[in-house]
């Protein structure tokens, strides 16, 4: 499985891209660690927090693709209001998260 997606949002194709950075760049970026976001994500459900999450880790992956990405918030707002479907485009990119994080038992 490929560790890229490319989705068309708001008519252009911006590109998504998983990689053991996702960590470092996560962190660097908000001070928070990704995994204990994630996990307060399954704990609290839906909700703000739950779209937040979603939001830093799209852009995240998007800037791993393409390091011309501009800074989240501007990033965001380049999307027409209603362009932007944060759990549609968080559910196609899944697939490159959970194979990124996928552990091989067999080469420890």
């Amino acid at each position: 499985m490929s560790n890229t997606i490319i989705l068309t949002i708001d008519s252009r194709q911006i590109g998504f891209k998983a990689t053991a950075g996702l960590f470092y760049r996560y962190k660097e970026a908000f001070g928070t660690e990704y995994l204990e976001d994630v996990v307060k994500v399954h704990k609290f459900g839906k909700g703000a927090f739950v779209q937040q999450v979603e939001y830093r880790t799209l852009w995240v992956l998007a800037k791993t693709y393409d390091d011309s990405i501009p800074p989240i918030q501007t990033w965001l707002d380049s999307f027409a209001y209603g362009a932007f479907p944060v759990d549609d485009i968080y559910n196609q990119v899944m697939p490159i998260l959970q194979a990124n994080m996928k552990v091989d038992r067999k080469n420890p």
